[in-house]
C-alpha cells in the first residue's frame, strides 16, 4: 500500500501545462516559429526599421518567455484555488482519496489514465481531473511505484 499526503503547487501546475505543451504537436509549431523569428530577425536587422525591430524581437519572444509567463501566472491562481493537502492511498482495490472531510474511492478499472513525465506523475480519474505526484511526493519511491500502478492498471482492464 501506498500513501501520500500532498498540496499541489503552483510550481507542479506550471510543469504540468509546459510538459503539454511542449510534448506535442502544439511545441513543434511553437519551436519552429520561434527558430524561423529568430532566423527573420537576424537576416533582416541591418534593413528593419526600429518599429519592426521591435515587433520581430516581440514575436522571437512570445514563446521562450511570454507564454512560461503567461502558464505561470494561470497556475499560480489555480494553486491559490487549492487550500487544502491532498492525501491519497492506494491498495489491491484501487485508489483512495480524501480532501478535507470529503472522501472518494476509485477502483483501478474506472482510473482514466496515469502520465508519467520527468518530474511527476499524473494520475486521471476523467478526462479532465486527475492528482499529481510529483518526485518531491514519491520521495525517492517513483520507479517502484509506477511498477506499482502499471501492474495494478492492466490487472483491471
Amino acid at each position: 500500500m501506498y500513501e501520500f499526503t500532498y498540496k499541489t503547487e503552483a510550481s507542479d501546475l506550471w510543469q504540468m501545462s509546459m510538459y503539454y505543451i511542449y510534448s506535442n504537436y502544439i511545441g513543434i509549431i511553437n519551436v519552429i516559429f520561434t527558430v524561423a523569428m529568430i532566423a527573420l530577425t537576424v537576416g533582416t536587422w541591418k534593413n528593419t526599421a526600429t518599429v519592426l525591430k521591435v515587433i520581430l524581437i516581440f514575436a522571437s519572444c512570445w514563446f521562450v518567455v511570454f507564454q512560461p509567463v503567461i502558464m505561470w501566472r494561470k497556475a499560480k491562481k489555480n494553486a491559490k484555488k487549492i487550500r487544502i493537502s491532498t492525501e491519497l492511498k492506494f491498495s489491491d482495490k484501487g485508489m483512495h482519496v480524501k480532501v478535507d472531510n470529503k472522501t472518494q474511492d476509485i477502483a483501478w478499472n474506472k482510473i482514466y489514465k496515469c502520465a508519467k513525465l520527468p518530474s511527476m506523475i499524473i494520475i486521471y480519474s476523467d478526462a479532465v481531473h486527475g492528482y499529481v505526484l510529483n518526485n518531491k511526493t514519491l520521495n525517492g519511491r517513483k520507479k517502484e511505484f509506477i511498477e506499482y500502478v502499471n501492474q495494478m492498471c492492466s490487472k483491471a482492464a
